[in-house]
C-alpha cells in the first residue's frame, strides 16, 4: 500500500497498516544478493543485485528478463587496477629509465647504455648545453649554447647554427695584449644596426654577448668590457 494521505493528523496507525507500510517501503529499496551474476527477472526497476562472490553490483533497468540487470560496478576490474612505480623513487630525486624519456643528442652525450636522473636538471651524464665550450673562430652552436673565445688577433667569426630557436651566450676574452677586434657573421643583428668595435678593450678584459636565434638571425646584445 502507499501512504494514506486522507488519514487525519495525529491518529495512530493500526498494526496492520504499519506492517503494510513497512513492507511497501522495503520493496521500494529492494536489494538482492546471490552467488554469481543475477539470473532471475528483476522484480522492479531500480532494484539492486550484489554478487556475493565478486562484489559486482547490478541495477535493474527493466522487468522483462534477466537481461534487464545492468552491471554498474565491476569490482574485479577495480581490484586489478594498480599503479606501477617500480622505476620511480622520490625524495628530492625522480628517476627515469631510458625508455621513459627522450632528449636530443644535441643536449645529452653518451646515453647509449645508462639511465638518467632528473634532479634540478642534473644528469648522470654531461649536459653540453649547460657547459661553457671553448671555441675557435668557427663556433659550432650545436656543441653547446654557452661558448667562450679568447682573441689573440683580429678575428672574423663563422657560426654553425644550432638545431632550432634558442638563447645563446658568447664570452669574448682579450689576451694579455688586448685591443683585438672581432667581425660577426652578417646575420648577427645588434641594436640599431651598430657595428661592435672591441679595438679599445684592454688586455684580459671580457665581454658577454647574449643572443636569441630565431632559426635565421641572431638578435644580440653585448656588454661593456669587464
Amino acid at each position: 500500500m502507499s501512504w494514506d494521505d486522507t488519514k487525519a493528523p495525529g491518529l495512530k496507525l493500526t498494526s496492520s497498516e504499519w506492517n503494510n507500510h513497512v513492507a511497501d517501503q522495503k520493496s521500494r529499496a529492494k536489494v538482492e544478493y546471490g552467488s554469481g551474476a543475477p539470473t532471475s527477472t528483476p522484480s522492479m526497476i531500480g532494484a539492486i543485485y550484489i554478487d556475493s562472490d565478486t562484489g559486482d553490483k547490478y541495477v535493474a533497468v527493466g522487468t522483462s528478463s534477466s537481461a534487464d540487470w545492468q552491471k554498474v560496478v565491476d569490482q574485479t576490474a577495480l581490484d586489478s587496477v594498480s599503479t606501477d612505480l617500480t622505476n620511480h623513487t622520490s625524495d628530492s630525486t625522480i628517476h627515469f629509465t631510458q625508455s621513459e624519456i627522450s632528449i636530443s643528442a644535441n643536449q645529452i652525450n653518451d646515453l647509449a647504455s645508462s639511465d638518467i636522473t632528473v634532479n634540478s636538471l642534473v644528469s648522470n651524464n654531461s649536459i653540453t648545453y649547460d657547459e661553457e665550450v671553448v671555441a675557435t673562430s668557427t663556433i659550432d652552436w650545436t656543441q653547446g649554447n654557452k661558448q667562450s673565445i679568447t682573441l689573440t688577433a683580429d678575428t672574423t667569426l663563422t657560426f654553425i647554427d644550432p638545431s632550432g630557436p634558442c638563447n645563446l651566450i658568447l664570452k669574448i676574452v682579450q689576451d694579455n695584449t688586448g685591443g683585438w677586434n672581432i667581425t660577426f657573421p652578417s646575420n648577427v643583428k645588434f641594436e640599431n644596426g651598430v657595428t661592435v668595435d672591441l679595438s679599445s678593450d684592454p688586455g684580459n678584459s671580457v665581454r658577454i654577448v647574449s643572443m636569441y636565434f630565431d632559426g635565421t638571425n641572431y638578435y644580440a646584445q653585448i656588454t661593456d668590457a669587464y
